[in-house]
């Protein structure tokens, strides 16, 4: 069995995908919200302390036998609320709780990682950081973090002030992006190559163009977003990227599809790679 856990406050285009498309699944599909697990869930422990199974009204699920689809990936307080008001509390409790749970499976696409329960999350500024630190290679738009309400001093011109955790902002600068700045300001250069978004669910993945462009990209290109992907680990997401004049630049990460949604095939890369994923793992406990 296959178990989607994730947050039904957010809009999550890959979740929904999976939900309104079960009879393309190769396996059955339990869906459980964050609100369910919490509110309306029991659980089974070991002598260890280890959550072993979990009753959701009639139905069991034995972690040991489900193949867990992490969807849980941004998460704040006001999510949980305790006597009528959000508590931040709560909220400490139950992520913790949450990430023993999801260590629980043996299975699971992503795993705990960091500032997120399904892998790792960064904002633009610590995204583009860690390319440029890790990646060889690959470029990343010029970007300056200014504390407080001085500026510091910029080379690049025209810039972007945006919130670093919009991760769609790099995709589609506008002029309401170039706003006053104000306390804890961060701008970034806008790009002027061709912009592409990249989406992949497991293995599968496609890359369009996200304007007029219709430039083929190469076997470098193919092999920067690899990259990428395996860098941060995650299970499912988006890439927008850049080219000009042949090189690759990096814009950002994304566990959602943001900009993929726009396409229709999306949906099949959706389930070809849940389908591949639970595929393996079937195999992996045969061997």
């Amino acid at each position: 069995m296959l178990l989607l856990l994730h947050d039904e406050k957010y809009h999550d285009y890959y979740a929904k995908q999976l939900i309104n498309n079960k009879d393309k699944l190769s396996c059955s599909l339990e869906v459980l919200s964050v609100e369910e697990l919490l509110n309306q869930c029991t659980y089974t422990y070991d002598r260890h302390n280890k959550i072993t199974s979990i009753k959701k009204g009639r139905e069991k699920i034995i972690l040991g036998d489900s193949i867990l689809l992490n969807r849980l990936i941004r998460m704040s307080a006001s999510n949980f609320i305790l006597n009528d008001e959000p508590s931040k509390l709560f909220f400490k409790y139950c992520s913790s709780f949450l990430s023993q749970l999801i260590g629980s499976f043996s299975k699971a696409s992503n795993t705990v990682g960091e500032s997120c329960l399904s892998g790792s999350y960064h904002p633009l500024n610590m995204q583009w950081y860690l390319v440029k630190k890790n990646l060889k290679g690959i470029t990343v738009p010029e970007s300056d973090f200014s504390f407080g309400y001085k500026l510091n001093d910029i080379s690049f011109l025209n810039p972007i002030v945006a919130n670093p955790n919009d991760l769609a902002s790099v995709a589609n600068p506008s002029e309401q992006l170039r706003q006053k700045p104000s306390m804890h300001t961060f701008r970034f250069s806008e790009q002027k190559g061709d912009p592409y978004v990249c989406y992949f669910s497991g293995e599968y993945f496609d890359a369009k163009p996200l304007g007029e462009n219709n430039a083929n990209l190469s076997e470098q290109d193919l092999l920067c977003l690899s990259q990428i992907k395996n860098f941060f680990g995650l299970f499912a997401g988006e890439i927008v990227f850049f080219k000009q004049d042949g090189d690759f630049i990096f814009g950002s990460i994304n566990h959602y599809y943001e900009k993929a949604s726009e396409f229709a095939d999306a949906q099949d890369i959706v389930i070809k790679g849940v389908n591949e994923f639970v595929e393996q793992r079937i195999q992996m406990e045969a061997v």
